[in-house]
């Protein structure tokens, strides 16, 4: 079963698009999911949008890495 993520409370069309962009879809896409690595994704996916940069994922994890430490 494959349950839209406007279900969650608070989840609407920005939140649910922002999710998208870092491959979960569905709710049950959620499960098993690190909090704090969802977060960094869509972090990235954010800087790289604006900047429209061609690091890696695992360069940009680094340097948030080194950042948040």
């Amino acid at each position: 079963m494959k349950t839209d993520l406007t279900l969650i409370p608070g989840v609407g069309k920005k939140t649910k698009q922002a999710l998208q962009n870092i491959g979960i879809n569905y709710i049950e896409d959620l499960k098993g999911q690190n909090p704090e690595e969802l977060y960094l994704k869509d972090s990235l996916k954010k800087v790289l949008l604006k900047t429209n940069a061609s690091y890696t994922y695992l360069e940009w994890l680094f340097i948030m890495l080194r950042i948040k430490n």
